[in-house]
């Protein structure tokens, strides 16, 4: 058995090195696909988002509801009463996780819109306390319903929270969003729903 050839010789045909300029050029398109798709990445990242996957449609009257606060001296919650502006009626718990990332963006946006948007929470399947102690710790100022029985989030077939629905100035829902909305989303809905 002879051993393995020792110094100079030259590899295999089909296994010699590329030339020492054909590697670089292969290395910087390389470096410069990398930093483009990162640049391509960061700036989706950074652009407002165009139309959310739920599209603006008016799919007919909203469901009457009446509930009473989450508060025991409130006064009771009447989407009724709210008829005339556009109103956004969020389905939440205290239980609920992505509910503590999406009630502090709510409240912003709520406190932003003052008159022209009215806001709106359905406390689903929760307990008073533990309703009030996150309505208290991330100051929300708008009205939310008790709702423990999920009466009210039947009756808009929401099988999840949080789910935000958005209601016209003429009582009629024209968009659902299912999961915790960001602010950029949320600023878009309240700019197209009239």
């Amino acid at each position: 058995m002879s051993d393995p050839p020792t110094g100079g010789s030259r590899p295999p045909r089909g296994l010699r090195p590329l030339p020492r300029r054909t590697r670089t050029l292969i290395g910087a398109s390389t470096v410069a696909t990398i930093v483009t798709l990162g640049v391509l990445y960061g700036l989706n990242l950074l652009l407002p988002p165009k139309l959310p996957p739920d599209k603006v449609k008016d799919v007919g009257p909203a469901p009457s509801f009446t509930l009473p606060s989450v508060y025991a001296n409130g006064a009771p919650v009447d989407l009724a009463a709210l008829k005339g502006r556009p109103v956004v009626v969020n389905f939440w718990g205290s239980w609920c996780g992505p509910c503590k990332d999406e009630l502090p963006v709510l409240a912003s946006a709520a406190r932003a819109a003052g008159n022209r948007v009215r806001f709106v929470g359905v406390d689903s399947g929760d307990t008073r306390t533990g309703a009030q102690a996150m309505l208290r710790l991330y100051r929300v100022p708008y009205p939310s319903g008790f709702d423990p029985q999920d009466s009210v989030a039947g009756r808009y077939v929401v099988n999840d929270t949080p789910t935000t629905v958005f209601i016209n100035s003429s009582g009629h829902r024209v968009g659902t969003v299912l999961g915790a909305l960001t602010a950029p989303r949320l600023a878009w809905w309240l700019d197209h729903v009239h």
